[in-house]
């Protein structure tokens, strides 16, 4: 080329030196043909042309299903120009430079990630960034006031810190008030654990945690005494599986020992009494109770009309109480 001359250029539209010939690529139309023309000085000139074409950049659009995600699973975005290459700052979350695709289990709760894609390396390779940021999970922690209780009352979670959720348990047989949390410890089997589950409301970062609760059970109060209906004289004293606990009786009356259950028969009016007997105190501690009746001892007076008779005919006694037996000592 013999410098000196002059350039134009057609269309219009793309800038160009008319001196240097320069082109100022981003000035051009996509897809459009410039025909550049260059006329030299001089008495005679002479023109050349060339023609420039300007290709459109790559397309480096790829998007997520989503900006927020949870700790949990992968991310795996859309790409519009596939085969470029991917990657991320902070670097502390896992990406796969060829796909996309995130680890997201890897990501930092609360941070902010830039993810870059490059598209294949030419002429016309561009770039693009998006952001992704990760959310915590839901926090999914509740409890009961103690581990174990006895089979009997019921008993609600003593917090839940994230509320509005959904409570299930294993085994099924413990009732369990899927809204409330709420026990209902008559339902359970003595001496089974069971795992109860809360999960969070339903949601992005939904969460579930667990707690184990065990049904013991409640103490034997059972006690007997050898019959339910005494005279008025001696001593009975009961049978305890559970010994330690204490007795008490009602009406008022019956000459009860509050530790042994030992009744003073002679020294206790008659009647029937209510006895109760309460196991020694403690976490599964019961009562029970058993009727005892005193009865009177009956009249046994009875006269004959003389205390000396001859030996002659027969006499009868007049008696109060008839139908009990005589003998007569001599």
């Amino acid at each position: 080329m013999v410098p000196g001359g002059t350039f134009t250029i057609s269309p219009s539209g793309l800038v160009i030196s008319p001196t240097t010939g320069q082109l100022t690529l981003s000035t051009g139309t996509i897809g459009t043909t410039y025909t550049i023309t260059y006329t030299t000085a001089g008495f005679c000139p002479a023109t050349a042309t060339t023609t420039v074409t300007i290709d459109p950049l790559d397309d480096p659009a790829f998007s997520y299903d989503t900006s927020h995600y949870c700790p949990s699973g992968v991310a795996i975005p859309e790409i519009t120009t596939p085969g470029g290459i991917f990657s991320i700052t902070p670097a502390s979350m896992s990406i796969n430079a060829t796909t996309g695709e995130l680890n997201l289990a890897t990501g930092i709760a609360g941070t902010t990630y830039t993810i870059n894609y490059t598209t294949p390396s030419g002429p016309c390779s561009t770039s693009s960034t998006q952001t992704v940021t990760i959310d915590p999970l839901d926090i999914a922690s509740f409890g009961y006031s103690a581990p174990s209780y006895c089979a009997g009352g019921t008993v609600s979670p003593s917090f839940i810190t994230t509320p509005g959720g959904t409570f299930a348990v294993s085994p099924a047989d413990l009732d369990v008030d899927p809204a409330t949390g709420a026990v209902d410890l008559t339902t359970g089997t003595v001496g089974v654990s069971y795992a109860i589950t809360y999960t969070t409301p339903a949601g992005p970062c939904s969460n579930s945690g667990s707690v184990t609760i065990t049904i013991d059970p409640n103490d034997d109060s059972t006690f007997t005494y050898t019959a339910d209906t005494y005279c008025p004289v001696g001593s009975t004293i009961p049978t305890v599986i559970t010994p330690g606990g204490n007795f008490t009786a009602s009406p008022a009356g019956l000459s009860l020992d509050a530790a042994s259950g030992n009744i003073n028969l002679a020294a206790s009016t008659p009647g029937t009494y209510t006895i109760t007997y309460v196991t020694p105190a403690g976490f599964c501690s019961s009562s029970s109770s058993e009727v005892v009746t005193i009865e009177a001892f009956t009249d046994a007076y009875f006269e004959y009309d003389a205390s000396a008779y001859c030996p002659v005919g027969s006499i009868l006694p007049t008696i109060d109480n008839p139908g009990g037996t005589f003998n007569a000592v001599a």
